[in-house]
Protein backbone atom coordinates (compact mmCIF):
# COMPACT_ATOMS: atom_id res chain seq x y z
CA UNK A 1 0.00 0.00 0.00
CA UNK A 2 1.31 3.46 -0.93
CA UNK A 3 2.59 5.36 2.06
CA UNK A 4 2.62 2.32 4.37
CA UNK A 5 5.45 2.36 6.93
CA UNK A 6 8.32 -0.12 6.53
CA UNK A 7 8.15 -3.28 8.64
CA UNK A 8 9.88 -3.12 12.03
CA UNK A 9 13.46 -4.45 12.20
CA UNK A 10 12.41 -7.53 14.18
CA UNK A 11 9.93 -8.58 11.51
CA UNK A 12 12.45 -7.94 8.73
CA UNK A 13 15.08 -10.04 10.51
CA UNK A 14 12.64 -12.92 10.96
CA UNK A 15 11.75 -12.81 7.28
CA UNK A 16 15.43 -12.89 6.31
CA UNK A 17 15.96 -15.87 8.61
CA UNK A 18 13.09 -17.75 6.97
CA UNK A 19 14.43 -17.01 3.50
CA UNK A 20 17.99 -18.07 4.21
CA UNK A 21 16.75 -21.21 5.97
CA UNK A 22 14.65 -22.24 2.97
CA UNK A 23 17.44 -21.62 0.48
CA UNK A 24 20.65 -22.43 2.36
CA UNK A 25 19.84 -26.00 3.39
CA UNK A 26 19.21 -27.20 -0.19
CA UNK A 27 22.40 -25.45 -1.31
CA UNK A 28 24.36 -27.09 1.52
CA UNK A 29 23.02 -30.51 0.52
CA UNK A 30 23.93 -29.80 -3.11
CA UNK A 31 27.46 -28.73 -2.14
CA UNK A 32 27.91 -31.81 0.04
CA UNK A 33 26.85 -34.00 -2.88
CA UNK A 34 28.92 -32.52 -5.74
CA UNK A 35 32.08 -31.04 -4.18
CA UNK A 36 33.81 -33.77 -2.09
CA UNK A 37 35.48 -36.43 -4.19
CA UNK A 38 35.20 -34.43 -7.44
CA UNK A 39 37.71 -32.15 -9.11
CA UNK A 40 37.03 -28.43 -9.10
CA UNK A 41 35.14 -27.30 -12.17
CA UNK A 42 31.51 -26.67 -12.95
CA UNK A 43 30.56 -27.90 -9.48
CA UNK A 44 32.31 -24.92 -7.86
CA UNK A 45 30.49 -22.55 -10.21
CA UNK A 46 27.11 -24.11 -9.41
CA UNK A 47 27.64 -23.93 -5.64
CA UNK A 48 29.02 -20.38 -5.73
CA UNK A 49 26.12 -19.10 -7.85
CA UNK A 50 23.56 -20.92 -5.71
CA UNK A 51 25.07 -19.57 -2.48
CA UNK A 52 25.18 -16.03 -3.84
CA UNK A 53 21.60 -16.31 -5.08
CA UNK A 54 20.34 -17.41 -1.67
CA UNK A 55 22.12 -14.54 0.08
CA UNK A 56 20.86 -12.02 -2.50
CA UNK A 57 17.29 -13.37 -2.22
CA UNK A 58 17.37 -13.12 1.56
CA UNK A 59 18.76 -9.57 1.39
CA UNK A 60 16.95 -8.36 -1.74
CA UNK A 61 15.59 -5.21 -0.05
CA UNK A 62 19.18 -4.08 0.66
CA UNK A 63 20.54 -4.34 -2.88
CA UNK A 64 21.31 -1.40 -5.15
CA UNK A 65 23.13 -0.84 -8.44
CA UNK A 66 26.58 -1.20 -6.90
CA UNK A 67 25.43 -4.49 -5.36
CA UNK A 68 24.60 -5.91 -8.77
CA UNK A 69 27.91 -4.72 -10.27
CA UNK A 70 30.06 -6.23 -7.52
CA UNK A 71 27.88 -9.33 -7.22
CA UNK A 72 27.96 -9.92 -10.97
CA UNK A 73 31.74 -9.57 -10.92
CA UNK A 74 31.89 -12.22 -8.19
CA UNK A 75 29.88 -14.58 -10.40
CA UNK A 76 32.25 -13.95 -13.33
CA UNK A 77 35.27 -14.81 -11.19
CA UNK A 78 33.61 -17.99 -9.88
CA UNK A 79 32.76 -19.01 -13.46
CA UNK A 80 36.49 -19.21 -14.24
CA UNK A 81 36.56 -22.60 -12.47
CA UNK A 82 34.84 -24.02 -15.55
CA UNK A 83 37.14 -22.25 -18.01
CA UNK A 84 40.80 -22.92 -17.10
CA UNK A 85 42.87 -24.98 -14.67
CA UNK A 86 45.47 -22.55 -13.30
CA UNK A 87 45.00 -23.22 -9.59
CA UNK A 88 47.09 -20.24 -8.50
CA UNK A 89 44.78 -17.80 -10.30
CA UNK A 90 41.61 -19.68 -9.37
CA UNK A 91 42.55 -19.45 -5.68
CA UNK A 92 42.76 -15.66 -5.99
CA UNK A 93 39.46 -15.69 -7.93
CA UNK A 94 37.70 -17.55 -5.12
CA UNK A 95 39.02 -15.21 -2.41
CA UNK A 96 38.14 -12.06 -4.36
CA UNK A 97 34.72 -13.42 -5.31
CA UNK A 98 33.92 -14.10 -1.65
CA UNK A 99 34.98 -10.58 -0.71
CA UNK A 100 32.91 -9.09 -3.53
CA UNK A 101 29.89 -10.94 -2.16
CA UNK A 102 30.32 -9.07 1.12
CA UNK A 103 30.75 -5.78 -0.74
CA UNK A 104 27.60 -6.44 -2.77
CA UNK A 105 25.39 -7.30 0.21
CA UNK A 106 26.70 -4.48 2.40
CA UNK A 107 26.72 -1.92 -0.44
CA UNK A 108 30.22 -1.00 0.75
CA UNK A 109 31.75 2.08 -0.86
CA UNK A 110 34.24 3.12 1.84
CA UNK A 111 37.74 1.85 2.54
CA UNK A 112 36.50 0.15 5.69
CA UNK A 113 33.72 -1.64 3.84
CA UNK A 114 35.88 -2.69 0.90
CA UNK A 115 39.07 -3.73 2.72
CA UNK A 116 38.08 -4.66 6.28
CA UNK A 117 34.52 -5.94 6.17
CA UNK A 118 35.16 -8.98 3.87
CA UNK A 119 37.84 -10.62 6.07
CA UNK A 120 35.91 -9.60 9.20
CA UNK A 121 32.95 -11.64 7.95
CA UNK A 122 34.99 -14.81 8.50
CA UNK A 123 34.87 -14.10 12.25
CA UNK A 124 31.06 -14.36 12.15
CA UNK A 125 30.84 -17.85 10.62
CA UNK A 126 29.79 -19.39 13.94
CA UNK A 127 26.97 -16.85 14.20
CA UNK A 128 26.07 -17.51 10.58
CA UNK A 129 25.67 -21.23 11.22
CA UNK A 130 23.40 -20.58 14.20
CA UNK A 131 21.42 -18.02 12.20
CA UNK A 132 20.88 -20.46 9.32
CA UNK A 133 19.87 -23.36 11.54
CA UNK A 134 17.76 -21.22 13.86
CA UNK A 135 14.37 -22.33 12.48
CA UNK A 136 15.26 -25.98 13.19
CA UNK A 137 15.19 -25.22 16.90
CA UNK A 138 12.05 -23.07 16.78
CA UNK A 139 8.74 -24.45 18.07
CA UNK A 140 7.17 -26.79 15.53
CA UNK A 141 3.60 -26.10 16.58
CA UNK A 142 1.96 -23.59 18.92
CA UNK A 143 1.76 -25.13 22.36
CA UNK A 144 4.04 -28.07 21.56
CA UNK A 145 7.24 -26.32 20.64
CA UNK A 146 8.77 -26.36 24.10
CA UNK A 147 8.39 -30.12 24.50
CA UNK A 148 9.60 -30.94 20.97
CA UNK A 149 12.44 -28.44 20.76
CA UNK A 150 14.95 -30.54 22.77
CA UNK A 151 14.15 -33.58 20.62
CA UNK A 152 14.75 -31.63 17.42
CA UNK A 153 18.07 -30.35 18.74
CA UNK A 154 19.10 -33.81 19.90
CA UNK A 155 18.20 -35.42 16.58
CA UNK A 156 20.19 -32.85 14.64
CA UNK A 157 23.19 -33.24 16.96
CA UNK A 158 22.97 -37.03 16.74
CA UNK A 159 22.87 -36.90 12.95
CA UNK A 160 25.96 -34.72 12.87
CA UNK A 161 27.94 -36.87 15.34
CA UNK A 162 26.96 -40.22 13.82
CA UNK A 163 27.76 -38.97 10.31
CA UNK A 164 31.14 -37.60 11.36
CA UNK A 165 32.35 -40.54 13.47
CA UNK A 166 30.66 -43.14 11.28
CA UNK A 167 32.55 -41.84 8.28
CA UNK A 168 35.83 -42.09 10.18
CA UNK A 169 35.06 -45.67 11.27
CA UNK A 170 34.27 -46.60 7.68
CA UNK A 171 37.60 -45.17 6.55
CA UNK A 172 39.44 -47.05 9.33
CA UNK A 173 37.93 -50.52 8.79
CA UNK A 174 37.15 -51.66 5.21
CA UNK A 175 35.07 -54.62 6.46
CA UNK A 176 32.85 -52.35 8.53
CA UNK A 177 32.70 -50.01 5.56
CA UNK A 178 31.43 -52.77 3.26
CA UNK A 179 28.69 -53.75 5.70
CA UNK A 180 27.61 -50.15 6.21
CA UNK A 181 27.74 -49.56 2.47
CA UNK A 182 25.52 -52.55 1.69
CA UNK A 183 23.04 -52.02 4.50
CA UNK A 184 22.70 -48.24 4.89
CA UNK A 185 23.80 -46.30 1.83
CA UNK A 186 24.56 -48.66 -1.05
CA UNK A 187 25.03 -45.82 -3.57
CA UNK A 188 27.30 -43.54 -1.50
CA UNK A 189 31.03 -43.55 -0.88
CA UNK A 190 30.94 -43.48 2.91
CA UNK A 191 34.61 -42.58 3.18
CA UNK A 192 33.61 -39.11 1.94
CA UNK A 193 30.84 -38.70 4.50
CA UNK A 194 32.90 -36.58 6.95
CA UNK A 195 33.97 -34.32 4.10
CA UNK A 196 30.35 -34.00 2.91
CA UNK A 197 29.15 -33.07 6.40
CA UNK A 198 31.94 -30.51 6.77
CA UNK A 199 31.27 -28.95 3.35
CA UNK A 200 27.56 -28.73 4.11
CA UNK A 201 28.21 -26.99 7.43
CA UNK A 202 30.64 -24.54 5.83
CA UNK A 203 28.08 -23.59 3.18
CA UNK A 204 25.40 -23.12 5.85
CA UNK A 205 27.77 -20.94 7.88
CA UNK A 206 28.68 -18.84 4.84
CA UNK A 207 25.03 -18.33 3.92
CA UNK A 208 24.18 -17.15 7.43
CA UNK A 209 27.27 -14.93 7.66
CA UNK A 210 26.42 -13.25 4.36
CA UNK A 211 22.91 -12.51 5.59
CA UNK A 212 24.26 -11.01 8.82
CA UNK A 213 26.61 -8.56 7.06
CA UNK A 214 25.37 -5.05 7.99
CA UNK A 215 24.54 -2.50 5.33
CA UNK A 216 27.04 0.34 5.19
CA UNK A 217 25.55 3.64 6.28
CA UNK A 218 25.74 6.82 4.23
CA UNK A 219 29.12 8.55 4.12
CA UNK A 220 29.03 11.83 6.00
CA UNK A 221 30.97 14.62 4.29
CA UNK A 222 31.71 17.66 6.40
CA UNK A 223 33.58 20.82 5.55
CA UNK A 224 35.69 20.75 8.69
CA UNK A 225 38.93 18.83 8.66
CA UNK A 226 40.04 17.67 12.09
CA UNK A 227 43.74 18.08 12.71
CA UNK A 228 45.67 14.92 13.53
CA UNK A 229 49.08 16.36 14.38
CA UNK A 230 51.22 16.56 11.21
CA UNK A 231 51.44 20.07 9.85
CA UNK A 232 52.73 21.78 6.76
CA UNK A 233 56.39 21.96 7.84
CA UNK A 234 56.62 18.30 8.78
CA UNK A 235 54.97 17.22 5.53
CA UNK A 236 57.21 19.46 3.45
CA UNK A 237 60.38 18.08 5.07
CA UNK A 238 59.39 14.40 5.11
CA UNK A 239 57.70 14.16 1.71
CA UNK A 240 60.23 16.53 0.14
CA UNK A 241 63.11 14.30 1.20
CA UNK A 242 61.28 11.21 -0.06
CA UNK A 243 60.56 12.93 -3.37
CA UNK A 244 64.25 13.84 -3.77
CA UNK A 245 65.18 10.20 -3.19
CA UNK A 246 62.65 9.08 -5.81
CA UNK A 247 63.91 11.70 -8.27
CA UNK A 248 67.51 10.50 -7.84
CA UNK A 249 66.55 6.86 -8.34
CA UNK A 250 64.27 7.65 -11.29
CA UNK A 251 67.07 9.64 -12.96
CA UNK A 252 69.36 6.64 -12.68
CA UNK A 253 66.65 4.30 -13.94
CA UNK A 254 66.07 6.44 -17.02
CA UNK A 255 69.81 6.18 -17.76
CA UNK A 256 69.60 2.40 -17.38
CA UNK A 257 66.49 2.09 -19.54
CA UNK A 258 68.01 4.16 -22.35
CA UNK A 259 71.63 3.10 -21.80
CA UNK A 260 70.78 -0.55 -22.16
CA UNK A 261 72.92 -3.61 -21.58
CA UNK A 262 76.29 -1.88 -21.99
CA UNK A 263 75.52 0.74 -19.35
CA UNK A 264 74.55 -1.92 -16.81
CA UNK A 265 77.65 -4.05 -17.48
CA UNK A 266 80.01 -1.10 -17.12
CA UNK A 267 78.31 0.38 -14.04
CA UNK A 268 77.13 -2.54 -11.92
CA UNK A 269 79.59 -5.25 -12.97
CA UNK A 270 76.72 -7.69 -13.47
CA UNK A 271 75.14 -9.45 -16.39
CA UNK A 272 71.91 -7.86 -17.59
CA UNK A 273 69.89 -10.84 -16.36
CA UNK A 274 71.53 -10.72 -12.92
CA UNK A 275 70.84 -7.00 -12.70
CA UNK A 276 67.19 -7.60 -13.58
CA UNK A 277 66.83 -10.45 -11.08
CA UNK A 278 68.19 -8.43 -8.16
CA UNK A 279 65.73 -5.57 -8.35
CA UNK A 280 62.20 -6.14 -9.45
CA UNK A 281 60.75 -7.56 -6.22
CA UNK A 282 62.24 -4.69 -4.23
CA UNK A 283 60.81 -2.17 -6.66
CA UNK A 284 57.34 -3.71 -6.40
CA UNK A 285 57.66 -3.47 -2.60
CA UNK A 286 58.64 0.20 -2.93
CA UNK A 287 55.48 0.88 -4.93
CA UNK A 288 53.28 -0.86 -2.37
CA UNK A 289 54.89 1.10 0.48
CA UNK A 290 54.40 4.34 -1.44
CA UNK A 291 50.66 3.68 -1.39
CA UNK A 292 50.89 3.39 2.39
CA UNK A 293 52.75 6.71 2.60
CA UNK A 294 50.04 8.40 0.53
CA UNK A 295 47.24 6.97 2.69
CA UNK A 296 49.02 7.95 5.91
CA UNK A 297 49.66 11.47 4.64
CA UNK A 298 46.02 12.06 3.75
CA UNK A 299 44.88 10.64 7.09
CA UNK A 300 47.37 12.42 9.36
CA UNK A 301 47.67 15.86 7.74
CA UNK A 302 46.83 18.64 10.16
CA UNK A 303 45.07 21.18 7.95
CA UNK A 304 42.74 21.32 4.97
CA UNK A 305 43.46 24.91 3.98
CA UNK A 306 43.90 25.63 0.22
CA UNK A 307 47.64 26.24 0.64
CA UNK A 308 48.04 22.89 2.42
CA UNK A 309 46.02 21.13 -0.24
CA UNK A 310 48.31 22.56 -2.91
CA UNK A 311 51.40 21.45 -0.99
CA UNK A 312 50.11 17.93 -0.42
CA UNK A 313 48.88 17.63 -4.00
CA UNK A 314 52.27 18.65 -5.37
CA UNK A 315 54.41 16.48 -3.08
CA UNK A 316 52.23 13.39 -3.52
CA UNK A 317 51.98 14.02 -7.26
CA UNK A 318 55.78 13.88 -7.55
CA UNK A 319 55.75 10.68 -5.48
CA UNK A 320 53.12 9.10 -7.75
CA UNK A 321 54.96 9.98 -10.97
CA UNK A 322 58.21 8.67 -9.53
CA UNK A 323 56.51 5.46 -8.46
CA UNK A 324 55.12 4.94 -11.96
CA UNK A 325 58.67 5.13 -13.32
CA UNK A 326 59.78 2.67 -10.63
CA UNK A 327 57.01 0.27 -11.71
CA UNK A 328 58.02 0.65 -15.35
CA UNK A 329 61.59 -0.22 -14.37
CA UNK A 330 60.41 -3.28 -12.44
CA UNK A 331 58.30 -4.37 -15.41
CA UNK A 332 61.25 -4.07 -17.81
CA UNK A 333 63.62 -5.83 -15.40
CA UNK A 334 61.22 -8.74 -15.13
CA UNK A 335 60.84 -8.91 -18.91
CA UNK A 336 64.62 -9.07 -19.33
CA UNK A 337 64.84 -11.80 -16.69
CA UNK A 338 62.14 -13.83 -18.46
CA UNK A 339 63.99 -13.56 -21.76
CA UNK A 340 67.05 -15.05 -20.05
CA UNK A 341 65.44 -17.72 -17.87
CA UNK A 342 61.94 -18.30 -19.23
CA UNK A 343 58.39 -17.61 -18.07
CA UNK A 344 56.79 -18.99 -14.89
CA UNK A 345 53.50 -18.57 -13.09
CA UNK A 346 55.11 -16.44 -10.39
CA UNK A 347 56.65 -14.07 -12.92
CA UNK A 348 53.34 -13.70 -14.73
CA UNK A 349 51.65 -12.95 -11.39
CA UNK A 350 54.25 -10.27 -10.67
CA UNK A 351 53.61 -8.75 -14.10
CA UNK A 352 49.89 -8.55 -13.32
CA UNK A 353 50.61 -7.05 -9.89
CA UNK A 354 52.80 -4.35 -11.43
CA UNK A 355 50.07 -3.43 -13.90
CA UNK A 356 47.50 -3.24 -11.10
CA UNK A 357 49.74 -1.05 -8.94
CA UNK A 358 50.28 1.30 -11.89
CA UNK A 359 46.50 1.60 -12.34
CA UNK A 360 46.12 2.35 -8.62
CA UNK A 361 48.64 5.20 -8.79
CA UNK A 362 46.89 6.68 -11.81
CA UNK A 363 43.59 6.57 -9.89
CA UNK A 364 45.25 8.21 -6.89
CA UNK A 365 46.61 10.96 -9.12
CA UNK A 366 43.15 11.60 -10.57
CA UNK A 367 41.63 11.73 -7.07
CA UNK A 368 44.32 14.18 -6.00
CA UNK A 369 43.82 16.37 -9.05
CA UNK A 370 40.09 16.76 -8.37
CA UNK A 371 40.56 16.51 -4.56
CA UNK A 372 37.70 14.05 -4.19
CA UNK A 373 38.37 10.46 -3.21
CA UNK A 374 34.88 9.26 -2.32
CA UNK A 375 34.72 7.25 -5.53
CA UNK A 376 38.18 5.74 -5.05
CA UNK A 377 37.29 2.55 -3.07
CA UNK A 378 34.85 1.43 -5.76
CA UNK A 379 37.38 2.31 -8.48
CA UNK A 380 40.01 0.18 -6.72
CA UNK A 381 37.62 -2.78 -6.71
CA UNK A 382 36.91 -2.33 -10.42
CA UNK A 383 40.62 -1.92 -11.18
CA UNK A 384 41.36 -5.27 -9.52
CA UNK A 385 38.68 -6.85 -11.69
CA UNK A 386 40.10 -5.10 -14.76
CA UNK A 387 43.39 -6.95 -14.17
CA UNK A 388 42.11 -10.25 -12.76
CA UNK A 389 39.46 -11.01 -15.39
CA UNK A 390 41.81 -10.58 -18.40
CA UNK A 391 44.41 -12.66 -16.55
CA UNK A 392 41.85 -15.46 -16.30
CA UNK A 393 40.77 -15.16 -19.92
CA UNK A 394 44.43 -15.23 -20.96
CA UNK A 395 44.59 -18.89 -19.82
CA UNK A 396 47.65 -18.27 -17.64
CA UNK A 397 49.32 -21.67 -17.91
CA UNK A 398 48.77 -21.74 -21.67
CA UNK A 399 50.31 -18.27 -21.92
CA UNK A 400 53.38 -19.38 -19.93
CA UNK A 401 53.76 -22.44 -22.16
CA UNK A 402 53.37 -20.35 -25.33
CA UNK A 403 56.03 -17.84 -24.29
CA UNK A 404 58.44 -20.61 -23.32
CA UNK A 405 57.81 -22.31 -26.67
CA UNK A 406 58.70 -19.09 -28.49
CA UNK A 407 61.84 -18.84 -26.38
CA UNK A 408 62.73 -22.46 -27.24
CA UNK A 409 62.38 -21.77 -30.97
CA UNK A 410 64.72 -18.79 -30.60
CA UNK A 411 67.32 -20.23 -28.21
CA UNK A 412 66.87 -24.02 -28.14
CA UNK A 413 66.43 -23.94 -24.34
CA UNK A 414 63.32 -25.38 -22.71
CA UNK A 415 62.55 -26.44 -19.13
CA UNK A 416 60.48 -29.59 -19.68
CA UNK A 417 60.36 -30.37 -15.97
CA UNK A 418 58.63 -27.08 -15.22
CA UNK A 419 56.34 -27.41 -18.24
CA UNK A 420 55.17 -30.76 -16.88
CA UNK A 421 53.80 -29.00 -13.78
CA UNK A 422 51.49 -26.74 -15.80
CA UNK A 423 47.74 -27.29 -16.04
CA UNK A 424 45.69 -28.97 -18.74
CA UNK A 425 45.22 -25.71 -20.64
CA UNK A 426 48.91 -25.86 -21.63
CA UNK A 427 48.57 -29.21 -23.41
CA UNK A 428 47.59 -27.91 -26.90
CA UNK A 429 50.65 -25.62 -26.82
CA UNK A 430 53.05 -28.27 -25.51
CA UNK A 431 51.97 -30.75 -28.17
CA UNK A 432 53.72 -28.51 -30.71
CA UNK A 433 57.09 -29.43 -29.18
CA UNK A 434 59.32 -31.95 -30.99
CA UNK A 435 60.00 -35.35 -29.45
CA UNK A 436 61.32 -36.22 -26.92
CA UNK A 437 60.53 -32.83 -25.35
CA UNK A 438 56.87 -33.31 -26.15
CA UNK A 439 56.67 -36.49 -24.08
CA UNK A 440 58.74 -34.91 -21.30
CA UNK A 441 56.28 -32.03 -20.95
CA UNK A 442 52.96 -33.64 -21.82
CA UNK A 443 53.10 -37.16 -20.39
CA UNK A 444 52.87 -36.14 -16.69
CA UNK A 445 49.93 -33.86 -17.49
CA UNK A 446 48.23 -36.67 -19.44
CA UNK A 447 48.69 -39.02 -16.50
CA UNK A 448 47.14 -36.49 -14.10
CA UNK A 449 44.18 -36.06 -16.43
CA UNK A 450 43.69 -39.83 -16.56
CA UNK A 451 43.42 -39.93 -12.77
CA UNK A 452 40.87 -37.12 -12.63
CA UNK A 453 37.20 -38.13 -12.98
CA UNK A 454 35.52 -36.83 -16.09
CA UNK A 455 31.87 -35.91 -15.54
CA UNK A 456 29.53 -32.97 -15.87
CA UNK A 457 29.97 -32.22 -12.18
CA UNK A 458 33.64 -31.34 -12.61
CA UNK A 459 33.48 -30.16 -16.23
CA UNK A 460 36.26 -27.79 -17.23
CA UNK A 461 36.70 -26.32 -20.69
CA UNK A 462 40.50 -26.44 -20.61
CA UNK A 463 40.50 -30.09 -19.53
CA UNK A 464 37.99 -31.00 -22.24
CA UNK A 465 40.19 -29.38 -24.88
CA UNK A 466 43.28 -31.11 -23.52
CA UNK A 467 41.62 -34.53 -23.59
CA UNK A 468 40.48 -33.92 -27.15
CA UNK A 469 43.96 -32.81 -28.24
CA UNK A 470 45.60 -35.84 -26.61
CA UNK A 471 43.08 -38.18 -28.22
CA UNK A 472 44.09 -36.94 -31.68
CA UNK A 473 47.86 -36.91 -31.16
CA UNK A 474 50.03 -39.75 -29.92
CA UNK A 475 52.60 -38.98 -27.24
CA UNK A 476 55.57 -41.26 -26.56
CA UNK A 477 55.12 -41.37 -22.83
CA UNK A 478 56.43 -43.41 -19.93
CA UNK A 479 53.45 -44.01 -17.70
CA UNK A 480 53.21 -40.53 -16.24
CA UNK A 481 56.82 -40.16 -15.17
CA UNK A 482 59.38 -37.90 -16.81
CA UNK A 483 61.74 -39.96 -19.02
CA UNK A 484 65.43 -39.91 -18.08
CA UNK A 485 66.26 -38.28 -21.42
CA UNK A 486 64.33 -35.18 -20.33
CA UNK A 487 67.08 -34.25 -17.90
CA UNK A 488 69.62 -34.01 -20.72
CA UNK A 489 68.06 -30.79 -22.08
Amino acid sequence: MIGSPPPPPEMRDRERERRVHRGAIPVAVLAAAILPGATAGLNVVVVAVALGSVAAWARREDLNGWSYVSGGSAVLLAAMFAVHTSEWVLTVDLIVAGGLGVVALSRATSWTGVLIRPPAMLLTLHRGLGHTLGPLTAPLRPGQGRSLEPAVRGAFLALFLVSLFGGLFVSADPAFGRIAHDVLLPDWDLSLLPARVMVGCIVLALAGAYVLVPVEGPTTVTGTHRGRGIGRIELAIALGALDLLFIAFVTFQIAVLFGGRGYVLSTAGLTYAEYARQGFFQLVAVAALALGVIAATLWLRDSDEPADRTLVRGLLGILCVGTLVVLASAFIRLTVYEEAYGFTRLRLAVHATIVWLAILFVLVMVAGAIWDGRWLPRAVVLSALAVLLPLNLLSPDAFVAERNLVRYEATGRFDAGYAATLGAEAVPVLLRLPEPLRACAVEPIRARLARRPSSWISFNLAEARARDALAHQEVDGSGGSIPASCYDW
